[in-house]
């Protein structure tokens, strides 16, 4: 008999079912996303506007392409100067 968070493992139906809910409360998978800041900046800039979902993700997708081509950038940059 196997004690878990005060409740004894007596029977095969319960680790069962403990099995069932800690497979279902797997965490989802983190994405990337400037959501939340970018609508940060915009009630910070203009209170009273909203702004669309679709929008949204083009904003979120051009600030992710700008991030990713600035690092691109500095990783060769550091490659040609050789310095950290």
């Amino acid at each position: 008999m196997h004690v878990r968070s005060g409740r004894a493992l007596a029977s095969g139906r319960y680790c069962n079912q403990l099995k069932y809910i800690l497979l279902c409360r797997r965490r989802k998978r983190q994405v990337d996303s400037y959501r939340s800041y970018l609508r940060r900046v915009l009630t910070s800039v203009h209170p009273d506007l909203g702004i669309s979902a679709k929008a949204m993700e083009i904003l979120n997708s051009m600030t992710h392409d700008m991030y990713e081509r600035i690092t691109t950038e500095a990783a060769r940059l550091l490659r040609i100067t050789g310095t950290p």
